[in-house]
């Protein structure tokens, strides 16, 4: 849709949502453009004047990599990701959406990504790596787009397996390449919030759905591999998984998309 439909979409449901819901935190973002773009088409009045509107984007990039299907006969089709030049252009493209958000104070989720597990296996588990480091060492959370059901469907994007209870053990552990878990391990989580605070934006907070299964334990800088932050992570009961970073114990907003 256009920027100015999506604009006065935006404007109108935040208008509902504030009727009976004044403090949730609402995600948005803008028309006209796709991807990592999109994020910078958001109407500046909206987050202006409402500290809780965060803005998200959807990453695909390159789609000839992420949609890869075996037999398509797409000419560009490829099956490999990595090297210089494509971390480059992820670089380059998230460089520009911590440009909008540094310059507009709005924190920043990355809503969804993923490669088909029809792309090498090895080049699927890098891609994964690469986007997730890039967003957090970006301050964005992010969570992963997963359909869930990878044994019948290998062409689909899934990171957790909803007929075997199941990790997509390779998948998960390149998501966490920086991700140290703490003793306590794995607890499960029948109601209420869990989640951290964003690493841009003045302070705002984001939180999660309720129903989620949650990891806790210690993300550390990747630079200098010191100054562990708190880090969450999580899986939604529509099966995205994601981490978000900042300080544990605080009361959360509960957010839905």
């Amino acid at each position: 849709m256009s920027k100015p439909v999506v604009d006065k979409i935006n404007c109108d449901v935040l208008a509902i949502i504030r009727e009976s819901n004044p403090d949730r935190y609402v995600l948005a973002t803008g028309g006209g453009k796709k991807s990592y773009e999109s994020i910078s088409q958001l109407c500046q009045s909206l987050f202006e004047s409402d500290p809780k509107v965060l803005g998200w984007f959807h990453y695909y990039n390159p789609f000839p990599f992420t949609k890869f299907t075996p037999g398509s006969g797409k000419p560009n089709a490829r099956h490999t990701w990595g090297g210089a030049k494509d971390e480059a252009l992820v670089r380059h493209h998230f460089d520009e959406v911590k440009a909008w958000s540094d310059a507009n104070g709005v924190p920043v989720l990355l809503g969804e990504f993923g490669a088909n597990g029809t792309c090498e296996q090895a080049s699927r588990e890098k891609y994964h790596s690469f986007i997730a480091r890039a967003a957090l060492s970006r301050g964005f959370a992010f969570t992963v787009w997963c359909d869930g059901f990878g044994e019948d469907a290998p062409e689909k994007k899934s990171v957790h397996l909803r007929k075997a209870g199941a990790w997509d053990e390779p998948i998960r552990d390149a998501l966490l390449a920086t991700f140290e878990p703490e003793p306590q391990g794995i607890g499960a989580v029948a109601s209420g919030a869990a989640g951290g605070k964003s690493g841009s934006g003045g302070g705002r907070k984001m939180g999660v759905a309720n129903e989620v299964e949650v990891i806790r334990g210690r993300l550390v800088n990747m630079k200098a591999k010191s100054d562990p932050l708190d880090a969450t992570l999580v899986r939604w009961d529509n099966g995205k998984v994601g981490i978000l970073v900042g300080e544990q114990g605080q009361e959360q907003e509960q957010e839905q998309e």
